[in-house]
């Protein structure tokens, strides 16, 4: 018995190490959210610093990889291995999710995102997550809301975080609304992803009377083995009061 101690400690030793699911040399689910946040927000840097030298964004990717002590090849495997396991990859995607909540709830809508009192919030949602790989689409249908004044139109705006390890990151957004006669009024754009901050207008007809709306949020990325996240943080659509002019008598 004393014979198979040893063999029986290797085979339960290698059982362990399959379960795990990872192999050698591959990051841990933390560690790889915390590379994939640092590179994503290095390419955006690049982007911005040195937009027609592809030499500084390879730069800025070497420094990730020199802050996290890691080689690019080290970094390329693991993502090869996350890519092959959905459950794993999800569990980094919604790491990813959460550091992008954290940096946009540091960071005010600017001018795009109008919150004058003066507009009136239709529907809102902190934080969604687009994958190429999970989840690329997503849609809303509501009935329209009452309001105390007519609308002139509705405004969407929301910040967006996205991490491509290739590929050209873009969204294209759709916003209709159905009207009591069944007719429909579509604004349709596709918007670059470089830019945090989005708005998109859409008029409202003068003469109908809205009974719901439509929107519609597309990430362009096929399915692909690498990485393609799309987080859009404050979404928000408001109604834009319709200004009623005012003749003042002499």
């Amino acid at each position: 018995m004393k014979f198979f101690s040893p063999l029986l400690s290797l085979l339960a030793f290698a059982l362990l190490s399959c379960s795990d699911n990872r192999g050698e040399h591959v990051l841990t689910e933390s560690q790889m959210v915390d590379v994939l946040y640092d590179y994503q927000m290095a390419d955006v840097l690049a982007q911005q610093s040195h937009p027609e030298d592809p030499r500084q964004l390879l730069n800025y990717r070497q420094a990730v990889f020199y802050k996290h002590h890691i080689s690019e090849e080290e970094f390329n495997h693991s993502l090869a291995h996350y890519s092959r396991h959905p459950q794993q990859m999800k569990a980094v995607y919604e790491g990813l999710a959460h550091h992008y909540n954290v940096q946009a709830n540091t960071t005010s809508l600017a001018s795009g995102g109008s919150t004058s009192t003066d507009t009136i919030l239709v529907w809102g949602q902190k934080q969604y997550t687009l994958s190429g790989n999970l989840q690329n689409r997503f849609t809303l249908e509501q009935p329209f809301p009452r309001t105390k004044k007519p609308l002139e139109s509705l405004r969407l705006s929301f910040l967006s975080s996205s991490f491509y390890h290739q590929g050209t990151p873009q969204l294209a957004a759709a916003l209709s609304v159905i009207y009591d006669n069944d007719s429909v009024g579509t604004t349709a754009v596709t918007l670059p992803l470089y830019q945090s901050q989005q708005v998109l207008l859409h008029p409202l007809s003068t003469t109908r009377k809205p009974r719901s709306f439509r929107l519609s949020l597309y990430q362009m990325a096929g399915w692909d083995a690498a990485p393609q996240m799309v987080s859009l943080h404050h979404l928000r659509l408001q109604g834009i009061p319709r200004q009623t002019s005012t003749s003042t008598q002499p």
